[in-house]
């Protein structure tokens, strides 16, 4: 149960004000620092609504700023799937894989994500700067 009281295995279509709902309460809690409350919200939102790009983003953030790496990088995959040509959800999964230490998986994150950020020079200076620290000895 989540704290709205709504099983996550419900799935079930909820109206779309309550969507709104939902969302607006989920970013709240995401911005005052309740990853686990956000990150049941946005559960129940991605149940709701699969193909919403949106909600995938804020289960990923949330489930990585609550250090669930692992479930952030499934949350970050779906984003990448549903953004094809966004670098940011590789990124972010090769941020979650190095706090694994899944220097391998990472480099190929920050790769795919290279790939991506033609348009985003900024992006492009972290994802050398990243690669330069991590794997200057890899």
């Amino acid at each position: 149960m989540d704290i709205l009281g709504i099983s996550e295995n419900e799935g079930s279509s909820i109206p779309l004000e309550m969507e709104r709902q939902f969302y607006a309460t989920a970013f709240g809690l995401y911005e005052k620092g309740d990853y686990r409350g956000a990150s049941q919200l946005f559960t129940q939102l991605v149940l709701t609504d699969p193909f919403s790009e949106h909600y995938w983003q804020g289960l990923a953030s949330s489930k990585q700023m609550g250090r669930d790496y692992m479930a952030a990088v499934h949350a970050w995959s779906m984003v990448a799937l549903l953004k094809e040509g966004d670098p940011l959800p590789h990124f972010h999964a090769a941020e979650c894989f190095l706090s694994l230490d899944e220097k391998e998986d990472a480099l190929k994150a920050l790769d795919a994500a290279l790939e991506r950020c033609q348009n985003d020079e900024r992006l492009c200076n972290k994802i050398h700067l990243l690669k330069t620290i991590h794997y200057a000895k890899f």
